[in-house]
């Protein structure tokens, strides 16, 4: 089962928080500890607060984006 419940969380990532900009929900799913390593302009983010910045980032440069998953591989 826990491979249907990481294909869920990764499910909801995307439509809560990549399509419906939900970052509240960054907390519950990214850990504090996270590092982005490949972040936008050279810049480091880490954590929940990284990840908000640059979907921020993403969402103000193209208001429309739509993040469509149309395959999802877990084993």
């Amino acid at each position: 089962m826990a491979v249907e419940s990481n294909k869920a969380l990764i499910r909801g990532f995307f439509e809560e928080v990549l399509n419906g900009g939900r970052v509240d929900v960054l907390d519950e799913v990214i850990s504090t500890e996270y590092v982005e390593h490949a972040a936008l302009s050279g810049q480091e983010g880490s954590g929940p607060e990284g990840v908000q910045q640059r979907i921020a980032i993403f969402r103000a440069a193209f208001p429309d984006l739509y993040w469509h998953l149309q395959d999802l591989i877990a084993n």
